[in-house]
């Protein structure tokens, strides 16, 4: 059997031909590798295709270096596992129906949450989302891991296992629903910043039950092609969407060991278990503008004033780590 140092190899070289854009050559590597069956045992981690996840992706990059929409589009919506891969790990019984049914008329507490564990600063985007709470009627939590050990997320195998690892998104992933399934609330991701500063959740969303916003690539999951982000979640306390999951996970994780966290914490699981309930789905302008990660705080914070006299959305996206 070839050993995964040889597919890993393999693909560097089909990698390396794609940015030169001799992508004849990179195919000749690729179709072959597709087709391979020892490299669905060594490399793992199946896509809905039946391909391993680093074969899948590296079809996906010719194709966006080739500019095939078709197969783009056809490639990124089964760049996830079998639906029911994520599914097994779910139980939903009428009990549990039934919870989901009263959380969708129960008010998400005037409360916003961010998560920031690990040696780098916090972010500029946590004091500005800290004074767009003080100005708006919410209480503002930073989580960092003092706080996340006083509500016992450190008690969570799969967290303590993905910080160990150093996998801190999918850690962060984990921490989230816990703080939500015990206080309720609205989660951020430290790469938002905030586009009004009088306007708020309430002013825009019903803020009852649980809120998400969608993705924008489609994807092959569990129920449907839309993909919800998990970067913005409000829900009141003890939603049973938050309790499926966290049960859902250790099962999960052994499962899939090396899959990206965006598999086995985020958004797909998030996905797929949020869809056995009723939720409102943000508006498609929620998230007003995106910047560059080389853009400086004056020039953020000169495009949300920008954006506030005429757009309704409240997000920007921004990364400045």
């Amino acid at each position: 059997m070839k050993t995964r140092e040889y597919f890993k190899e393999q693909l560097r070289q089909a990698e390396a031909l794609i940015a030169a854009k001799r992508f004849d050559d990179a195919r000749a590597i690729l179709e072959p590798l597709a087709g391979d069956a020892d490299a669905l045992v060594t490399l793992g981690s199946e896509t809905s295709l039946g391909l391993p996840r680093r074969i899948h992706s590296s079809l996906l990059k010719l194709a966006k270096a080739e500019s095939d929409p078709i197969r783009r589009v056809g490639l990124q919506y089964h760049l996830v596992p079998s639906p029911e891969v994520i599914t097994r790990h779910l139980t939903c019984g009428p009990e549990l129906q039934n919870a989901m049914a009263r959380a969708a008329i129960e008010a998400v507490p005037r409360t916003i949450h961010q998560v920031w564990i690990g040696a780098r600063p916090v972010p500029v985007t946590v004091d500005a989302w800290r004074r767009h709470a003080e100005g708006n009627g919410y209480r503002y939590m930073l989580w960092r891991e003092a706080e996340l050990k006083s509500i016992g997320v450190y008690d969570n195998a799969v967290f303590v296992d993905m910080l160990a690892a150093g996998d801190y998104p999918g850690a962060v992933d984990v921490a989230r629903y816990v703080i939500l399934h015990e206080q309720g609330g609205i989660y951020l991701d430290c790469d938002w910043y905030p586009v009004h500063t009088g306007v708020s959740f309430h002013n825009l969303l019903p803020m009852i039950g649980l809120h998400a916003i969608a993705e924008a690539i489609p994807r092959n999951t569990a129920a449907g092609s839309i993909l919800l982000a998990n970067s913005f979640i409000a829900a009141p306390s003890k939603h049973p969407v938050f309790q499926m999951m966290l049960a859902a996970l250790p099962g999960l994780r052994h499962q899939l060991p090396s899959a990206p966290a965006w598999w086995v914490t985020g958004p797909l699981l998030f996905t797929v278990t949020a869809r056995a309930s009723a939720l409102c789905l943000a508006p498609a302008d929620f998230v007003a503008a995106n910047a560059s990660s080389d853009a400086v705080l004056n020039e953020v914070k000169a495009l949300a004033a920008a954006l506030e006299k005429n757009a309704s959305g409240l997000l920007i996206a921004w990364k400045p780590w």
